[in-house]
């Protein structure tokens, strides 16, 4: 597996987080789904973990960021 199956880059992920803070995403989110997206973020730049698990963890990066942003969409 490639780095480019990753579907978020590493600065893409950077981008999501800063994104995220600056929409306010994060305040309706409680500390323990913000742990969990903080952990998958890392798993998924972590480059000791082999491809298998880093790919899973931006995978559910994308998940989490999608389902966000639609939510958020939703409400405004």
């Amino acid at each position: 597996m490639s780095k480019n199956q990753l579907k978020l880059t590493k600065l893409e992920r950077k981008q999501t987080l800063s994104l995220f803070l600056r929409l306010g995403i994060y305040r309706s989110w409680s500390p323990r789904s913000y742990a969990v997206f903080e952990r998958h973020l890392n798993k998924a730049d972590d480059e000791s973990l082999p491809m298998g698990e880093r790919v899973r963890a931006a995978n559910k990066i994308d998940q989490m960021f999608y389902r966000r942003m639609k939510k958020h969409e939703q409400n405004k």
